[in-house]
């Protein structure tokens, strides 16, 4: 029978937490910034024109039951819309992309809220998920958008991404909404709306 020493043991699980960590913050900083600017509609115009694409849906789907009438997820279909900047991008440019609130609730998401899709044998496939923002006690941030406010991220196209149709859309994974009164914790779901397309070339 193998005797583990409890101190040796506690202090090769601090080391793993430790080295998991630092990977987690050298890849979110290789390939993610975020800018999180909040701004208003009377700002919105120095960012510049927004681009909207259309391509193939990305269909919804779910590992657990969604109602279709769940205010939160209604309210994020219809008023939320997502833009980048350009059309094509090209690797070692930085896509900007920008969730806009058109309704007129305030309504609250997991921040960032989006993940990278390529379009591959007729299907969306994840390419990149940016790491969760957390909070002290390992909560996931959030982020707050008051009636016409947008907010913005960077994703820095990296040289092993390769050409391709590409799409932002929300993340599938674990997303939690809020609106007034009705949270919707969403795990194992992709939500066909907002989405943006767009174009990455050689």
């Amino acid at each position: 029978m193998v005797v583990i020493d409890r101190r040796l043991l506690i202090m090769v699980i601090i080391l793993i937490l430790i080295a998991v960590s630092v990977t987690l913050i050298v890849s979110s900083r290789k390939s993610f910034i975020v800018t999180a600017t909040v701004t208003s509609p009377k700002e919105r115009g120095a960012a510049g024109n927004p681009v909207t694409t259309s391509s193939l849906p990305l269909k919804t789907t779910a590992s657990t039951p969604v109602s279709p009438t769940d205010p939160a997820i209604e309210y994020v279909g219809k008023y939320l819309k997502i833009y980048v900047d350009k059309k094509t991008y090209r690797p070692g440019e930085s896509v900007r992309i920008t969730l806009i609130n058109n309704g007129d609730e305030v309504i609250e998401l997991t921040d960032p809220p989006w993940v990278i899709y390529k379009l591959v044998n007729n299907k969306w496939m994840p390419v990149y998920e940016p790491p969760f923002k957390l909070m002290q006690g390992y909560k996931h941030r959030t982020i707050r958008l008051k009636p016409s406010e947008n907010i913005s991220w960077t994703w820095n196209i990296e040289s092993s991404i390769a050409p391709g149709t590409y799409v932002v859309g929300f993340r599938s994974d674990d997303l939690l909404i809020k609106l007034n009164k009705n949270t919707s914790h969403l795990v194992g779901v992709r939500l066909e709306k907002p989405m943006v397309v767009f174009i990455i070339k050689s």
